[in-house]
Formats: structure tokens, C-alpha cells, sequence
């Protein structure tokens, strides 16, 4: 899974510059995530970030509920699959508070 995300990214990475320059404030290539700027392109990551993670985090909130049920009363059982939903709540949290992260590194960048 990895791997297809660094290939998502290449293009961003190893582009070169043609030799006329990019405009100021443009992003080189443009035409790959279609983001003129570094603030779209940064709101584009967290969206594609978001994506990725809501079936992630509904699978780990299943693995959780399976380990919670099948801990036979075992109280460690149970509390590993308690902090399993908790921390996949908490990490999806995060990513979501990434997308307002892009609007005010992209706000102080404007100044």
C-alpha cells in the first residue's frame, strides 16, 4: 500500500524544473493534482489523507469490537480492544485536523 503512495508522490518529488522557471508561487507539475499553489496542493494531500483513512479506521473499530467480543471475560482481552477503537478514533481525529492544518499554515503563508 505504501509503495502506490510514493508513486502518487514521484512525479511531485523528482520533477525538474524546465529551464524557463515556474511562475511565482506555482507548483511544478501542475497538471498532476491540477493545484496551482501550495496551499491546494497541501488541501489536496489531507483530502486524499481522509480517503484512505476512513476504511481504515472502520475496519480497526471491527477488529476492536471482534476483540472485545471474543475476550471470554478476560479483562486484557477486553481492554486491547477497547484501546483498539480508541486509538483508531483518536488517529482519524487527527487526520481530520489535518485538513484545518493546511488552511492555516496556507493563511500564515499568505502574510
Amino acid at each position: 500500500m505504501f509503495h502506490k503512495l510514493y508513486l502518487l508522490f514521484t512525479e511531485i518529488v523528482l520533477a525538474q524544473v524546465p529551464s524557463s522557471g515556474v511562475s511565482s508561487g506555482g507548483v511544478w507539475p501542475p497538471s498532476k493534482f491540477g493545484s496551482q499553489t501550495i496551499g491546494e496542493l497541501l488541501n489536496r494531500i489531507a483530502g486524499y489523507l481522509i480517503e484512505i483513512s476512513i476504511p481504515i479506521v472502520a475496519i480497526m473499530v471491527i477488529i476492536g469490537g471482534f476483540q472485545m467480543l471474543f475476550s471470554s471475560g478476560d479483562p486484557e482481552k477486553f481492554k486491547k480492544g477497547k484501546n483498539t477503537i480508541l486509538y483508531a478514533a483518536a488517529g482519524f481525529a487527527i487526520v481530520l485536523l489535518a485538513k484545518g492544518i493546511t488552511s492555516i499554515i496556507e493563511n500564515i503563508l499568505r502574510v
